[in-house]
């Protein structure tokens, strides 16, 4: 797949494409975007991705941030893996997000790309503050002879697949729903960081972890798995803020036990892929009692990860 950042780096050519923030190409935008892709291999043509820098409502609205479910890095991988040939990133600027449906078609979709087909989800909407709709897009696609299609919504069982059902649902804790709704398994990733080795004091060492505050870090103890360099390890994260040793919440945290790991990883990078909840975070009547407890954590991942299978969510 190529990716191509900014407009001016684009070459007109007969592109079928799908647009959107695409955060966390979850199983909703996967099925839009495989619509692309599969048209695009029966017409001989490229699929496209069209997709932004930033996230539109962060911008527009940037009282109130949106977190985000994955990176551009984290995106660009998942199209990658559906087939998608070109990824291209357009700068949120000012002169996007004042652009009006119809210049956004004529500017953007015709004359930069040359787009014949675009694939969209039911409730796309585009231009300045999301002024533009589906009846929009077919109104001004038939001006330039691009065809439009309409992708229906996409459910797991009764739950209507999106973003904001997703994000949701991981600020709750559930992360088996929101899993399955992803269609894998919810990462982030963090840079270790220096703590006050009280894990290592106990023969238990955690490594802990800075992470972007824009990422969503649900409250609790998981199964996990952590990735550093090439390699997967097992692991257990806890996600809050440490009541048994602070009587005081402070900044929430993140703390990572990874199994059979000894290496030192200080100021490196590594990518936690949250499994399952173990259980939520307590306060223990004492630290005696905290350890015993993260000593049954221990045994009990080390259990489960035998069992894993990768290819479920």
């Amino acid at each position: 797949m190529k990716v191509i950042n900014g407009l001016n780096g684009l070459k007109k050519k007969n592109f079928v494409v799908t647009m959107g923030v695409f955060d966390g190409v979850h199983r909703g935008h996967q099925k839009v975007v495989n619509s692309a892709v599969r048209r695009a291999c029966r017409l001989h043509s490229s699929s496209m991705v069209v997709t932004f820098d930033l996230h539109p409502r962060n911008i527009i609205f940037s009282e109130k941030k949106v977190c985000l479910l994955s990176t551009l890095k984290q995106k660009e991988k998942l199209l990658r893996e559906i087939g998608v040939d070109v990824m291209l990133v357009v700068n949120f600027d000012r002169k996007v997000v004042n652009m009006t449906p119809g210049a956004f078609v004529r500017d953007i979709l015709w004359k930069k790309i040359g787009c014949k087909e675009i694939f969209v989800g039911y409730n796309f909407g585009f231009g300045y503050k999301r002024t533009g709709n589906i009846n929009d897009l077919k109104k001004e696609g038939k001006k330039y002879n691009i065809k439009v299609n309409i992708i229906s919504p996409f459910k797991v069982g009764n739950v209507l697949v999106s973003s904001t059902k997703i994000r949701q649902l991981l600020q709750e804790g559930k992360i088996n729903i929101a899993n399955r709704l992803l269609g894998y398994r919810y990462k982030f990733s963090g840079t270790v960081v220096k703590g006050k080795g009280i894990g290592m004091k106990w023969n238990i060492p955690t490594a802990n972890l800075s992470c972007s505050k824009n990422v969503i870090l649900p409250h609790g103890v998981y199964l996990a798995g952590v990735f550093y360099k090439t390699k997967r390890y097992g692991g257990i994260v806890n996600i809050g803020f440490r009541p048994t040793l602070y009587s005081k919440a402070g900044k929430k945290t993140v703390e990572v036990h990874i199994l059979g790991f000894n290496k030192n990883i200080y100021r490196k990078k590594v990518e936690i892929e949250l499994v399952k909840k173990i259980r939520d975070e307590k306060k223990f009547d004492n630290k005696e009692e905290l350890i015993e407890q993260m000593i049954k954590d221990i045994k009990g991942a080390q259990r489960k990860e035998k069992k894993i299978n990768f290819n479920e969510t």
